[in-house]
Parts: structure tokens; sequence; C-alpha cells
């Protein structure tokens, strides 16, 4: 599998737990994967999915079809994927929204983020960074500093 660089994005890839603790008749996998990348087409988890995908098929020697279903922040892949057969032949490829995020802040979620998903991989990182519009008259890091620290305080600022 490709190794991706730390600015391709935070990626989880992640099945359905239940998959590992059913014997399977036949070996896995006897039949094509289907890849749902939880974001649309031309983003970073899509061209991780598609990616990751092409090196799936090849090392499995089956094919991997990436679907993309887009819409909720992610959630509207992660409830296909919670939902499907836990038979490890629909993965989900997604960021840390859906699974850590939103369980935060969403408390009805149709799917538990803990149970009905096991982490394959972390697929890469990303550092998120504040930006400002270049018409903001810089005076000084430390001073800028300072104006931040004054905002407002939440749980996991950094400033």
């Amino acid at each position: 599998m490709r190794l991706f660089g730390r600015s391709f994005g935070v990626l989880l890839l992640v099945a359905s737990p239940a998959h590992w603790f059913v014997a399977d008749a036949q070996p896995w996998p006897s039949r094509p994967i289907t890849l749902v990348a939880a974001f649309p087409p031309n983003t970073t988890t899509d061209y991780g999915a598609r990616m990751i995908g092409q090196d799936l098929s090849k090392a499995l020697d089956r094919p991997v079809v990436v679907e993309t279903r887009s819409g909720g922040g992610g959630v509207v892949a992660s409830v296909a994927v919670a939902k499907a057969p836990p038979d490890g032949y629909t993965l989900l490829m997604t960021t840390i929204g859906p699974v850590v995020l939103r369980p935060l802040i969403d408390h009805k979620l149709s799917y538990d983020p803990v149970g009905d998903f096991t982490p394959i991989a972390l697929v890469g990182d990303a550092p998120n960074v504040i930006v400002a519009s270049p018409k903001w008259t810089v005076r000084g890091r430390s001073r800028d500093r300072g104006q931040f620290r004054r905002l407002p305080r939440r749980a996991g600022d950094l400033v």
C-alpha cells in the first residue's frame, strides 16, 4: 500500500468488527469489496479511497469498488457501512468527523462509532491551520497571539 504524506488528510479505514469473529466457509475475500468514501468526489477522502482501492485490489487479487456516499459530514456513509452485513466486504474511508467528533455533538446517531466499526489503518494526518484576510494588519506576532489569547476559551482550544 502506498504511504501518504502528512498533507493528505486524516483518514480512517474502518470495517464492521463482527467479521473478525465469524468463521467464513470461504477464504476472505471471495468476492468484490466495496470501499465507501464518506465525502464528495475530488476530496482527499475520495482520492485516498481510490488510491487505496487500487492497491487493495492488486494485493488481494479481487475487485475493490469505491463508492462515494457524501452527506451529513460523513454520517450518511457511516450509517450505510454500519448497517451493511458485518462480513468485511464493506469498508469505510472517512475522517475523524463521523467517528470521533460527530458523536460529541449528536447523541442521536443511528450508529455506534465504537461498537459498529473496527479501525483498520490510519492512512494519513494533516495539520489544521488558522488563516486571516491579507488585509489584516499584522503588528507583530506576540501582539497578535495576545489578541487570540483574549478570545473566549472552549474545550480543545490550543491558543
